[in-house]
């Protein structure tokens, strides 16, 4: 079988300085290499994250949108934040000038605290990911009229770990 493939020579400025400018090694500053195109196909395949669309930033995929939150403004009361299996992002803030606001999972007989405040007259701000197994209740507990937990969760993971995209 004959090649019936062509070869053409590039002769345009804004091309070859454009070329020159990108790939200065192949030629660029002023070697005098020429530019070619032939119709010959050669398949290319990239094998990079982009290609393949996996490389979305973590951040990105941990994201709020209007879909996929929940918001409680939790005053001198406990509250569930999540009790379905999976990992979740927790932002929360505390305003207080007195009391005690915690935020912990609790499997119905013992509670374990991840964070705790103590009336302090500002504002505290937390933004971690914990996990809720099954039987697990993630809650925000304030202890008193002055105490203010303002926290948004969104579920991020389920329990197996398979992403939730925002």
């Amino acid at each position: 079988m004959a090649n019936l493939a062509q070869e053409f020579v590039i002769k345009q400025t804004n091309i070859e300085q454009r070329f020159d400018q990108l790939l200065p090694s192949q030629g660029g500053a002023g070697q005098g290499v020429d530019l070619s195109a032939t119709t010959q196909i050669v398949p290319i395949v990239d094998l990079t994250p982009s290609a393949e669309n996996s490389d979305f930033p973590q951040s990105l995929q941990e994201a709020f949108s209007h879909t996929n939150l929940t918001h409680n403004s939790v005053t001198n009361t406990t509250t569930n934040l999540a009790t379905t299996p999976g990992f979740y992002r927790v932002f929360a803030t505390f305003n207080s000038t007195a009391g005690v606001g915690k935020i912990d999972i609790t499997d119905g007989f013992s509670a374990k605290t991840i964070i705790d405040c103590r009336g302090n007259g500002g504002d505290n701000v937390v933004d971690f990911i914990t996990k809720i197994e099954a039987g697990d209740t993630l809650r925000a507990t304030s202890t008193d009229a002055n105490m203010t937990i303002n926290v948004t969760t969104r579920q991020v993971a389920t329990i197996t770990g398979s992403l939730i995209n925002p």
